[in-house]
């Protein structure tokens, strides 16, 4: 499972096995990780006991002068 952007998020494909999940474990322990997450496009037939979650993610257009941003922001 690669390493995602988040500092913490390994993205699968498939059903990670119990070994590769172990790895990806003892690889953020090595960091003094603090949690993990696994995120994909699928639910997982086991999930290793994580809870589960919804994250959703926007690829945003090229577009940038038609953005709004929140003027309490900052």
């Amino acid at each position: 499972m690669p390493d995602k952007y988040d500092h913490n998020c390994f993205e699968y494909s498939g059903q990670p096995s119990l070994d590769e999940f172990i790895r990806a474990l003892a690889y953020q322990k090595d960091r003094n990780a603090g949690f993990i997450k696994l995120k994909g496009d699928a639910p997982l037939s086991e999930s290793f006991g994580l809870e589960a979650g919804i994250t959703l993610t926007m690829i945003l257009g090229e577009n940038h002068g038609a953005w709004k941003t929140n003027a309490k922001l900052s």
